[in-house]
């Protein structure tokens, strides 16, 4: 997983733009440590900014309630010796610990860092959050 791209809203935009609805990516607050319940908004993706500016992600509002998998597979953006940028298999407990570090603004053990508050997540059949990828806010 160490070389897998991070990605950001651009990617959903680009001539053959990854696909996108806006339960796919979520601002997450936090989620309750006894648990699955998962504190988060939806955020809507500005591909065409009248400003010029590239594309990003818009908080859209509460919605949920969102439920995540103990077993979810986590990818959160981390840095290597050199502070290159790269994505570092996690699991749920790792990001519970991340999100409740960074709201308090407290520093994070390394590789993980404070980065954006955007993930990518994936469902199961039961609309159980499977999987959970962070991305940057362009």
């Amino acid at each position: 997983m160490t070389d897998t791209k991070v990605r950001s809203a651009l990617d959903y935009c680009s001539p053959v733009p990854l696909p996108y609805q806006s339960q796919d990516v979520l601002t997450i607050a936090g989620i309750e440590p006894s648990d699955d319940r998962l504190g988060a908004t939806q955020n809507d993706l500005v591909c065409h900014n009248p400003d010029g500016d590239q594309p990003y992600f818009n908080t859209n509002g509460t919605i949920g309630p969102y439920y995540v998998s103990p077993q979810a597979v986590v990818a959160l953006i981390g840095t290597t010796d050199t502070n290159q940028s790269r994505m570092i298999p996690a699991d749920v407990d790792e990001l519970r610990v991340v999100l409740d570090k960074c709201k308090q603004h407290y520093p994070v053990a390394p590789p993980f860092s404070c980065g954006p508050n955007f993930y990518h997540v994936d469902y199961d059949s039961a609309g159980v959050i499977a999987g959970i990828t962070q991305l940057w806010q362009s």
